[in-house]
This record gives structure tokens, C-alpha cells and sequence, in this order.
């Protein structure tokens, strides 16, 4: 069976994918729990949390104005039965061309291979604090 930090990578890869082709149901499907629960940070404007199907339709929103998204991830470890790890989100806007990027602190909890809760937010003390880790 893969480590929760393999799983945590494949997940991201098959995320990236879907931003490129549109097929947000096969990443989710194979990826995350049927209850899966996405906490973004706060202040975004689809405040969550996005559970289950809403997860998948909240993909789709969030992608269709930009040309491209993409994830990059680094500093992955493990910690209490999570893995925490930085991520860079990209984006290329649809109607300007635009790049822009923003960096955040990810909380994720996988179960029997699949994610089931991500914690997000801009402030690494933050996140753990609202994961319950803090």
C-alpha cells in the first residue's frame, strides 16, 4: 500500500491532470473519500467547507475562468497521522494572459488510501491550529 505522502503526491499529479483536461470526476473519484471535506483559507470568496460532491463542483468553478491551473507542491512530511506539505497554486488568466501564484500551508488526513480532509490556509501555525493539530 503507498505511504500517505505518496498518496498526497498522486492525488496533486491527478488534480493537475483534471486542470488540464476537464476530468475533475476521475481525480476525485480515485483520489478522495465520498466524504472528503476541503477547508480553504479564510477570506476566499467560496468560503466552505466543500464536502463530498461539492468538492467536484467546486473544481469546476474554480478553474473555468483561468487558461491553465497547476499545483506544485514541496516540503512534504508526516505528522500525527497527516502530512503537511507547501503549495504554490498557478493560474493563467483566461481573459488577460495573466500568471499568478499564490503560496499556502496544505493540512491533508488520508484513510485507506484516500484523502478525506485538507486543511488550507497562508499561515502554517494557522492551519495546524485550525486541523486540530494546534
Amino acid at each position: 500500500m503507498a505511504s500517505d505522502l505518496e498518496i498526497v503526491r498522486a492525488a496533486v499529479a491527478a488534480l493537475n491532470r483534471a486542470f488540464a483536461d476537464g476530468d475533475f470526476h476521475t481525480a476525485v473519484e480515485t483520489w478522495f473519500d465520498p466524504d472528503f471535506e476541503y477547508h480553504p483559507p479564510p477570506g476566499v470568496p467560496e468560503p466552505g467547507p466543500f464536502r463530498g460532491p461539492e468538492f467536484e463542483q467546486f473544481l469546476h468553478v474554480f478553474a473555468d475562468p483561468f487558461d491553465e491551473v497547476w499545483i506544485e507542491i514541496d516540503d512534504l512530511r508526516e505528522s500525527g497521522g497527516h502530512v503537511l506539505y507547501r503549495q504554490r497554486g498557478n493560474v493563467r488568466g483566461g481573459a488577460s494572459g495573466m500568471d499568478v501564484a499564490d503560496e499556502s500551508h496544505m493540512i491533508a488526513t488520508v484513510r485507506d488510501g484516500k484523502l478525506i480532509r485538507i486543511v488550507e490556509d497562508y499561515d502554517e501555525s494557522e492551519a495546524l491550529r485550525r486541523a486540530g493539530l494546534r
